[in-house]
């Protein structure tokens, strides 16, 4: 009974204090206990794409819209059209760690930039293309899947915000240009418009995806760190 009883409390103590969320794996360390979660469930699908899909079924679907001119790879990319080949060859695999604020990327794990170097090659990102109701949209995939769609709309950023508003209920804001809206499974992160951006960026992004690229992210982080400090440490002192 007694074991019980402690178990009860120490459970209820964690539970407080937002612990369990963190060991369960629902958060990192350092979110915030509670997140609104939104009752409609969010849009998963955007230009045909669908958060999760596997990258070489994405890649298809990209190669087939280039070819029937619905999507269009967008200029300074030098992929030639009569070479259907040349879309997996202009690939990237790296973002620049300065980019990772614009990106989508306003999680803690991705503001070290000794760590975002080795992190940005874990997941690949497609070249920037536009279809019939988008200026641009870019492609991500973590482990061989489609974790994050980047889009810039043709409407105006107030219009696609209040469309946003209207469906989903008022965001979270975890930054002061940033706003998110989430469920279970899917996250909606918009980049207002600023002084570097004239127009605003919205992010699709699949939750349990990225939240393994913020563990391994995490992990890669205090990895380099500890290493640093063993380095320091072995250092010999001046005679």
């Amino acid at each position: 009974m007694k074991m019980l009883l402690l178990v009860t409390a120490v459970t209820f103590l964690l539970t407080a204090c937002g612990v369990l969320s963190v060991l369960w794996g629902d958060r990192l360390p350092g979110d915030v206990a509670e997140r609104h979660e939104v009752q409609t469930p969010l849009e998963r699908t955007i230009a045909d794409f669908t958060l999760g899909m596997a990258q070489e079924e994405a890649l298809m679907l990209l190669d087939s819209g280039i070819q029937q001119h619905t999507l269009t790879v967008l200029p300074g990319v030098g992929m030639r059209p009569d070479r259907p080949e040349s879309l997996q060859e202009r690939w990237i695999a790296h973002v620049p760690p300065h980019a990772f604020s614009t990106k989508g990327f306003t999680d803690g794990e991705f503001i070290d930039r000794q760590s975002n170097n080795e992190i940005a090659k874990k997941f690949e990102v497609s070249v920037d293309f536009k279809s019939n109701t988008t200026k641009s949209v870019t492609l991500h995939f973590y482990q061989a899947k489609l974790f994050k769609i980047d889009i810039v709309p043709l409407e105006q950023y107030a219009v696609m915000y209040k469309v946003l508003q209207d469906k989903y209920g008022l965001p979270n804001t975890p930054l002061p240009r940033v706003d998110e809206w989430i469920d279970k499974t899917t996250m909606v992160r918009v980049l207002k418009p600023g002084l570097s951006m004239k127009e605003g960026i919205f992010f699709y992004i699949d939750r349990p995806l990225y939240t393994l690229l913020r563990r391994e992210a995490a992990a890669l982080k205090r990895a380099l760190q500890d290493e640093e400090h063993r380095r320091k440490r072995t250092v010999p002192k001046p005679s």
